[in-house]
């Protein structure tokens, strides 16, 4: 087949795909087998979807827990999301709101492990706080590329830290006073379990542990 005969091919599988959900819509059976054997003719791969319009609920709330493969602790988030959002298309959103791949994520609906093609109301989701649970696998496990896991390390870091009472600047978390006026972190603040320290913040500490242990010897 010519790259000329494969283009016509697709536009004409574009426009049965078209007249089909239009028959299928106004319920003409007739015309419907019409187009869906035209379609069978072309041999081309088909996508079927019910129209968003059929579904309930525009968006709710989906409260999510989050576990990954180096941690114990156990995240909560929520997102809104689409009834009809497949799970490949939540794992696509997860992967741009919070950086993890999509080839990191398994998803844990309803007890079962959520399959890409899916929707989120195949799985039993249809109101607001209804939960889903995420397991976030180590890059290794997922088989990517050293650069795409030197990338998922960096995404995986979580981005926290204590405002300064004193002037509101973010600091990291190990840092026990502000970087900009020097005011001393809040007494309450707790280090996240899960925080890791980026290179720069690792030099730091160790630097600060190496300056107390010669403070220690010379007093």
């Amino acid at each position: 087949m010519t790259a000329l005969d494969a283009s016509r091919n697709i536009t004409e599988g574009e426009d049965a795909a078209r007249l089909l959900s239009d028959a299928i819509n106004s319920r003409d059976k007739d015309e419907a087998t019409k187009y869906l054997n035209q379609l069978l003719d072309l041999k081309l791969p088909v996508c079927v979807k019910l129209n968003p319009d059929a579904y309930s609920k525009d968006s709710i709330r989906l409260r999510v827990g989050v576990a990954d493969a180096v941690s114990d602790a156990h995240i909560p988030i929520t997102v809104m999301v689409p009834l009809y959002m497949t799970i490949s298309e939540l794992k696509e959103k997860i992967s741009n709101d919070y950086g993890f791949h999509p080839s990191l994520q398994r998803w844990v609906i309803g007890r079962r492990l959520a399959q890409d093609k899916d929707t989120l109301f195949h799985y039993g989701v249809k109101d607001h706080d209804d939960s889903a649970f995420l397991f976030i696998l180590s890059a290794q496990a997922a088989n990517l590329s050293r650069e795409q896991e030197r990338k998922e390390k960096e995404d995986r870091r979580i981005d926290v830290g204590w405002s300064c009472p004193g002037c509101t600047f973010l600091n990291k978390p190990t840092r026990p006073g502000c970087e900009m006026c020097g005011t001393e972190r809040p007494d309450n603040y707790v280090v996240p379990d899960m925080y890791q320290p980026d290179e720069a913040e690792t030099r730091r500490l160790q630097q600060e542990e190496l300056a107390s242990l010669q403070y220690e010897q010379v007093s």
